[in-house]
């Protein structure tokens, strides 16, 4: 036999031992001459770290881009693609609206009583949208920051002696980048948009969008960095940071929509439109928009969009080098705890479960044990409503989502009320919209029981039954925001007896509320669609079928609205409400 010649080593290998070589010479070196002792402890100022010798963080950084060279030319793949279909689906269904935008502004066929009310509402609209956003992506920070590592990530990389700084920071940049990219597409295309109702150039109004959208997404980047640092203690049993926070955005709400009030009306003041739009960090980057829409006018305008450059770059730059210094101290249990949540989230998406993905997200709060609960009833038709205000009241967010919905859709029918055709259709079927959202929120404890058939085992009724038990609570609640807000617009900008045709609204909303929350499983074979040239219909079906309920109530209530409170209309909306509490019964049954 033969002896076989060995193999010649591989570059990395030759590469190893070279520097191996070269680390190994000069300890020899030392070892075999005298060299001074070793600093002792005292030598080492009070307070600083010990540094390593060698940093380790380059060499483990390379390494891994090596192995994931092929993976990451598969998520920019993914990247284009997902680029490319935004764009497509931005040229088909925006392009149009935008163009014709750009005709109205040549042709002056949107100057009138529309663009008054435009103008009137785009201050309040502006700030209330900015502040919404802020407080949405604060939220979001709870489960998914702006820092998110893959589990491979978080699980292995993050407890090695590692810079974290040099494995965060990318990640952050990355997601500011987006962050940055869609808020400045989405306002240069309303800066365009909003050329049609104002005698501004069509440049600086984009100019205008473009900043308020780049800078809102940067100011929410930094919000979010802030809240992920601090996430142990928002999450927390008994927290208010966000109680407070959402109460303060609830406020700011309802004066916006007051100064909105005031200014539709005839002769109404100026001056709260323009102390909303100075009124903080939340409003500042829409001051250019504002003055591109000649709130201001003349050369007051100019002045005022530079200072609202000026003081909204100044904030993000303050929050930026927070933001900055944030993102390597944020805990790695909250890194991981996060990776993981991000993994299940997207897993119940792919597989359209948005009752599981929002109890995902929802899940990272610790609740505290209520401090109030109204005592147990002892007529036995109040057990139900008596639970579901137990439900309600452990969920704060959902009593004020329900009573911002309700406030929301109120004023839209009240704005309905004084316009009259196509736009009366529209604001009437966005009113009913909002309202069926509304009670989507209310309907708490129907979609517990639809979520966990087993949640209401122990109770003395069939599914059935009990589905229809569930309407009660929102019926009374909606009553009462509904009626409170007719009150709050009274008020301020006179007597409407035609929004308390609202209240006729109700009980249909509340049905298809308890509709949607029985809807139970998807079934697969709707992935399945047909083959178009817009693409496959799957994705359409899946929607389709999660929102029928609602679909269904748009469909059928919108036309008769207008009528109320006719003695037909009220007789239609109350057929409606029987064929959609009897469509809720049933698919209890199934359940």
């Amino acid at each position: 036999m033969t002896d076989r010649p060995a193999a010649p080593p591989s570059a990395s290998d030759a590469d190893h031992r070279a520097t191996t070589a070269e680390h190994a010479e000069p300890a020899e070196h030392a070892a075999a001459t005298d060299t001074a002792p070793a600093p002792a402890e005292s030598d080492v100022p009070p307070g600083a770290e010990p540094h390593p010798a060698v940093d380790s963080t380059e060499f483990a950084l390379a390494h891994l881009r090596v192995l994931r060279r092929g993976q990451r030319r598969e998520d920019a793949r993914s990247t284009l693609y997902v680029i490319y279909c935004l764009a497509v689906f931005s040229c088909i269904w925006a392009v149009p609206y935008l163009a014709a935008a750009a005709n109205a502004a040549r042709s002056g066929a949107a100057q009138g009583l529309i663009a008054e009310r435009t103008l009137a509402v785009l201050p309040s609209l502006v700030v209330v949208v900015t502040a919404l956003v802020l407080l949405t992506g604060a939220r979001s920070a709870c489960w998914r920051g702006p820092v998110l590592l893959s589990r491979p990530d978080a699980a292995w990389l993050l407890p090695h002696p590692i810079v974290r700084a040099r494995v965060l920071l990318p990640v952050l940049r990355r997601t500011a980048l987006i962050a940055a990219s869609g808020g400045a597409v989405l306002g240069a295309m309303a800066g365009f948009a909003l050329q049609a109702v104002t005698a501004t150039p069509w440049w600086a109004t984009t100019s205008a969008g473009l900043w308020w959208g780049t800078v809102t997404g940067l100011l929410c980047t930094a919000v979010r960095v802030w809240v992920q640092r601090r996430q142990q203690r928002l999450t927390r049993a008994g927290a208010r940071e966000f109680t407070l926070l959402r109460a303060g955005v609830g406020l700011l709400a309802v004066s916006a929509g007051l100064v909105a009030c005031a200014r539709l009306a005839p002769g109404g003041p100026d001056w709260p439109a323009t102390l909303l739009v100075w009124s903080g960090p939340w409003a500042w980057p829409a001051l250019p928009l504002t003055a591109a829409a000649g709130q201001f006018g003349g050369a007051a305008g100019w002045g005022t969009a530079a200072a609202g450059v000026l003081l909204s770059g100044a904030t993000l730059a303050l929050l930026g080098r927070w933001a900055l210094r944030d993102a390597p101290r944020v805990p790695a249990r909250v890194l991981r705890l996060q990776s993981t949540v991000a993994h299940q989230l997207t897993a119940a998406l792919y597989s359209f479960d948005l009752g599981g993905a929002r109890r995902l997200a929802s899940g990272v709060y610790r609740r505290a044990p209520a401090r109030w609960r109204p005592e147990p009833p002892r007529t036995r038709w109040l057990l139900v409503p008596w639970r579901d205000l137990l439900a309600l009241l452990r969920a704060p967010g959902r009593m004020t989502g329900t009573l911002v919905w309700a406030l929301a859709a109120t004023a839209v029918v009240r704005f309905a009320a004084e316009t009259s055709g196509e736009l009366r259709v529209l604001a009437s079927a966005l009113g009913l919209a909002l309202l069926s959202r509304a009670a989507g929120r209310a309907a708490v404890g129907a979609e517990l029981d639809g979520a966990d058939p087993m949640r209401s085992g122990p109770l003395p009724w069939p599914r059935g039954r009990l589905a229809l038990r569930h309407a009660p609570l929102p019926i009374a609640v909606l009553g009462l925001a509904v009626a409170a807000g007719t009150a709050l617009l009274a008020v301020t900008t006179g007597p409407q007896p035609s929004t308390l045709t609202l209240l006729a609204a109700v009980p249909a909303c509340t049905a298809a509320a308890l509709a949607g929350a029985y809807r139970g499983q998807m079934p697969p074979h709707l992935l399945i669609g047909t083959d178009t040239a817009m693409g496959n219909t799957g994705a359409l079906n899946v929607l389709l079928w999660h929102c029928r309920a609602p679909l269904v109530l748009l469909l059928l209530a919108t036309p008769a609205y207008p009528l109320l409170p006719h003695p037909y209309a009220l007789l239609w909306f109350g057929a409606l409400t029987a064929g959609l509490l009897w469509w809720a019964l049933v698919r209890a049954r199934r359940r």
